[in-house]
């Protein structure tokens, strides 16, 4: 989970910043790494974000949970 949370941090892109990172046991020894991330209020910047995550090594999903505006 280490390498991944490096890896999700590292593949972030210059607009969005990592706030808070938590691993949750989902079920069966499966993890779920949950990022808060802070982005500028621009159109498309959550979608750049979720196609950034996607590409980074052995993660099986992306998923926005919530937003909300500062």
């Amino acid at each position: 989970m280490k390498a991944l949370s490096e890896g999700a941090r590292a593949a972030l892109p210059p607009v969005a910043k990592l706030r808070g990172l938590q691993i949750q046991d989902i079920a069966y020894g499966l993890k779920a790494l949950i990022l808060a991330i802070q982005v500028e209020d621009v159109g498309g910047v959550s979608d750049q974000v979720e196609e950034a995550l996607k590409k980074v090594p052995n993660v099986e999903s992306v998923e926005v949970i919530d937003t909300s505006l500062i």
